[in-house]
């Protein structure tokens, strides 16, 4: 009994771990849609307006990070729990740094990865200036595809036989 309780356990987690690792967002596969999904928020009490959002910025580098840590920059959210929250908590989180962090911090979020830093304005300028942060410009984000074709070789089908469609890997032909 044993063997089989083990053998159904890999076969149910196994593909889900894979699933999750095929399904990792870039720049080079992400959508308008994924973008607009990280970056909005909704106002998270009735009648008044939103908190501000993170400015939009490109993924950072190795180097970047460690230019946004020189400047004192913090990793304020990870990007898998600002995904998982909805458009009103983001609102709300960004209502509790604004209550909380000191006046001048300037708040972005990695676009796709959804971390959100904190960072001092004045080194924020600097970091602009730079070149560590690079801004989504509003002709990028127009220029993201609406969809993200995928090949046949990219789709299977679940039990039900309903087409299950994933993201190549880099590596992948």
């Amino acid at each position: 009994m044993r063997p089989l309780i083990l053998i159904t356990f890999l076969l149910l987690t196994v593909p889900v771990g894979v699933a999750a690792h095929a399904d990792k967002l870039t720049e080079a596969n992400m959508t308008e849609k994924d973008f607009k999904e990280i970056t909005h928020t909704e106002s998270s009490e009735p009648g008044a307006s939103r908190y501000p959002p993170p400015e939009a910025v490109h993924n950072f580098s190795d180097a970047n990070e460690q230019a946004v840590k020189d400047a004192h920059g913090a990793k304020v959210v990870k990007g898998r729990d600002w995904k998982t929250m909805s458009p009103k908590d983001r609102d709300k989180k960004m209502g509790e740094f604004k209550k909380t962090m000191k006046y001048a911090t300037q708040y972005v979020i990695e676009v796709p990865s959804g971390d959100v830093w904190a960072i001092d304005e004045t080194e924020y300028t600097k970091l602009i200036n730079s070149k560590d942060l690079k801004r989504w410009t509003k002709e990028e984000q127009e220029k993201l595809p609406k969809a993200v074709k995928r090949g046949p070789s990219l789709t299977h089908s679940d039990r039900s036989g309903t087409p299950v469609d994933r993201f190549r890997d880099e590596g992948e032909p």
